[in-house]
């Protein structure tokens, strides 16, 4: 099996939705299938981007919100 095949097996939900219209060329269906995993996959690794650095903290340097209980 050919990896476009596997991807089109993959999103062949996407691919062959009853609200889309269809897609009736093998190679822009091939090719289709292939955008959309490479779009999965940046969207991954955009979105693990995110959380690399850890907990966000003020300029104090506090992961807290809150107003009182805190030595200034």
């Amino acid at each position: 099996m050919y990896l476009s095949e596997s991807l089109q097996k993959k999103w062949e939900g996407v691919l062959d939705h009853p609200d889309l219209a269809p897609i009736k060329d093998p190679y822009r269906k091939a090719v289709t299938a292939v955008i959309l995993e490479n779009q999965a996959q940046e969207m991954q690794k955009t979105s693990g981007m995110l959380y690399e650095t850890g907990a966000p903290t003020n300029s104090m340097g506090s992961t807290s919100g809150g107003f009182g209980g805190g030595n200034i």
